[in-house]
């Protein structure tokens, strides 16, 4: 009788486990980790990022200024076409559960939403361009030994350039 409840208990306490633990662990990891937020959360763009090594790489007050001026004005857009692209898949959404679907409606929704993303991720590089273009030959060289030296802590990877890097800048 007492190794029947014994097993049942630990039956018991092994299910209501993997209730609490199943979901934490099965969780999606925030977009743009590995220094890609700033200290509140928020995710960083190109001219952010050059803005938090300032110090380091020397800049002067007018390219404070325009890196500043670049990150609200695509801070701006970007806010404008993420929420473009939620109403969009809210869209889908109605279409995809209205009682007579219409796959024409459904695809002209879908190549909207596919174009307000790629919009954004052509803001995000035009802004990564511009901010380049800012910085002097010097502050750019500067500012990828800073960005390959951050990538020392990623998996034990030391040196390694965050993974959206692609290829050595020239």
């Amino acid at each position: 009788m007492k190794t029947t409840y014994r097993r049942a208990m630990i039956s018991l306490f092994s299910v209501l486990m993997v209730i609490v633990l199943v979901p934490g662990a099965m969780a999606e990891k925030p977009k743009g980790e590995y220094g890609k937020r700033s200290k509140y959360g928020q995710e960083m763009d190109s001219a952010a990022r050059i803005l938090k090594h300032g110090e380091a790489l020397h800049l002067s007050d007018q390219q404070r200024k325009d890196l500043k001026a670049m990150s609200i004005d695509f801070k701006k857009k970007k806010i404008r076409l993420k929420a473009d692209i939620a109403i969009a898949e809210l869209e889908m959404g109605e279409l995809v559960y209205a009682e007579n679907l219409s796959e024409d409606k459904l695809f002209a929704k879908v190549e909207e939403r596919g174009k307000l993303k790629t919009t954004l991720m052509k803001e995000e590089v035009r802004v990564k361009l511009a901010a380049r273009k800012v910085l002097t030959k010097e502050q750019r060289s500067q500012m990828h030994k800073q960005m390959a030296g951050a990538g020392a802590h990623r998996k034990g990877k030391p040196g390694l350039p965050h993974k959206k890097m692609q290829g050595h800048p020239k």
